[in-house]
């Protein structure tokens, strides 16, 4: 049995008229539809050619995505009363709260950082305006600026 993710559904899309389509090209022993996306089970030997045929088919008049599904996408559709399939982070041995290991050295913009020091940021200073040698004696020549009216000549009409 494969496992297939099928993409860019429309929201009023039914597990029922999925089936239909996939059942055209393969045996379809399973379809769960969730808000613009499904998973459809399938028993096919080659599922590469149902995804190649089913991949960008119209279907509510919006192109559909059909991938196999990749492993961790099956668990946001497990039961959530099932503890042992819980993805929920649980407290440590010690009891002292911590609910999380420390996942290491993590790598940003090729920099290492300690993912519990968390990252420091330290602006740049920025650079000072550089000064005219003049600037102080050119300031104090210029006269403010005073526009002048100028109306349009009337043509010597009065």
């Amino acid at each position: 049995m494969v496992k297939l993710f099928v993409g860019n559904l429309t929201d009023h899309c039914e597990a029922n008229k999925l089936k239909q389509v996939f059942q055209q090209f393969t045996k379809v022993t399973g379809c769960d539809v969730v808000k613009n996306y499904a998973f459809v089970h399938i028993e096919d030997e080659n599922p590469l050619s149902t995804i190649d045929r089913l991949n960008g088919y119209v279907l509510d008049g919006k192109p559909i995505i059909v991938q196999i599904s990749k492993p961790g996408l099956e668990d946001s559709t497990s039961d959530v009363s099932d503890e042992s399939n819980s993805s929920r982070p649980k407290l440590n041995k010690s009891g002292n709260g911590s609910v999380f290991k420390s996942p290491g050295r993590i790598i940003i913009d090729g920099v290492q950082r300690g993912a519990t020091t968390g990252l420091k940021f330290t602006p740049k200073r920025l650079p000072t305006r550089p000064k005219s040698p003049n600037f102080a004696s050119s300031q104090a020549s210029r006269k403010p600026f005073t526009p002048k009216l100028v109306l349009p000549n009337d043509g010597g009409k009065k």
